[in-house]
């Protein structure tokens, strides 16, 4: 059940020791100093093993091969490394940046404080399976950006048609404008009746900026001092109509 002084081989259970035991093959409740081949069971320190444990529920100081499960956590001072690499093969190292982790085969924080580094400069990881992100502080994912992208594209859309339907009613007024003023200038272009005369038609043309117009003009002496005339002018589908009266006098 119990020894105070080493034992060189033991088969089956021991309860407490406080001494080396050399060689054990079952089990132990309390501390062992020094276990030189397997142990199934223990639930206190060991200081040194150097052959497997299949189960620990404390503390291990120093182990030579494999823990195959581990009910504590191993931890550094402010960063801890993890080998995901699944061969065993990629020694992981303490992460230089203080609150950082560094997850994965050389993997590394580049010292950066406060961060998860799942690669490196050279070597980058995806990170998959992401939850949509709800908190500003959260992560987005893929979905939710070509949702946004699918949303703005389709704004933007809406927005081009309204330039698009701004540009042509600008061209249009352009076009316009042009045919009055060409038609305005062959109104302006048709002479005035002479003061002997008492009744006169004219026509005239013009052109501004490639856009051709034509006008015609009636003038009539209703006194000798009143005058009154008519014209319109015609430039595309434009169509500029005027009439004025004049009274002249000595």
């Amino acid at each position: 059940t119990s020894t105070s002084t080493a034992i060189n081989s033991l088969s089956t259970g021991l309860s407490a020791t406080n001494s080396n035991v050399n060689s054990l093959s079952t089990s132990t409740s309390t501390g062992i100093g020094s276990l030189s081949t397997g142990l199934s069971t223990t639930n206190s320190n060991v200081a040194s093993l150097s052959t497997g444990v299949t189960n620990i529920n404390n503390t291990l100081n120093s182990l030579s091969t494999t823990i195959n499960n581990n009910t504590t956590r191993s931890a550094n001072n402010n960063g801890i490394a993890a080998d995901m690499n699944g061969t065993g093969s990629d020694v992981p190292k303490v992460t230089a940046g203080s609150n950082s982790v560094a997850i994965g085969a050389n993997s590394t924080d580049g010292g950066r404080q406060n961060v998860v580094s799942v690669g490196s400069d050279t070597q980058q990881r995806q990170i998959i399976n992401v939850a949509p992100g709800t908190q500003g502080t959260d992560a987005v994912n893929v979905n939710q950006l070509t949702q946004v992208q699918t949303t703005l594209s389709t704004a933007l859309s809406g927005q081009q048609a309204q330039i698009n339907s701004l540009g042509s009613q600008l061209q249009q007024t352009n076009q316009m404008a042009i045919e009055g003023i060409a038609a305005v200038g062959a109104m302006a272009s048709i002479p005035q009746m002479d003061r002997d005369a008492n009744f006169g038609m004219g026509v005239g043309t013009s052109t501004f900026l490639g856009q051709k117009a034509m006008a015609v003009n009636m003038q009539a002496r209703i006194t000798e001092n009143l005058k009154a005339s008519i014209n319109g002018g015609f430039s595309g589908g434009q169509k500029v109509i005027g009439a004025g009266m004049l009274y002249q006098w000595k």
